[in-house]
């Protein structure tokens, strides 16, 4: 289902991939957050909570959209050309408004090393 397509983080080629919650089996192609019933290192909460903010993200944007949308038939007429054109922006190295973007994801992670 999606392309060959890889992006280099800290010298690591990550494939693309869907975001689910914990709910979700572990797939090749599905990142979720690691099970938090046996105790987490500090690795796994930060993986976690970056996790949780891009599928917050996801989730506020799908938000935003339903309101423009009055029936649920329609659904894929409206969601489905609003993903494009965010890939089109993405793969064109877009930049988002400043506005849109959360300065303070640095503080949160000075203070997630804070607590360990």
């Amino acid at each position: 289902l999606f392309p060959a397509w890889t992006e280099d983080f800290q010298g690591v080629p990550v494939p693309l991939t869907i975001i689910g919650d914990a709910a979700y089996p572990l797939l090749p192609w599905l990142q979720k957050p690691s099970a938090e019933g046996q105790g987490l290192t500090q690795a796994e909460q930060q993986y976690n909570y970056r996790l949780s903010r891009a599928r917050m993200c996801v989730e506020c944007a799908f938000e935003r959209l339903k309101p423009r949308n009055n029936s649920t038939s329609s659904i894929n007429t409206v969601f489905a050309p609003c993903c494009t054109l965010h890939n089109i922006c993405e793969s064109r190295g877009e930049a988002l408004e400043p506005k849109l973007i959360d300065d303070n994801d640095s503080n949160n992670e000075t203070e997630m090393a804070n607590t360990e």
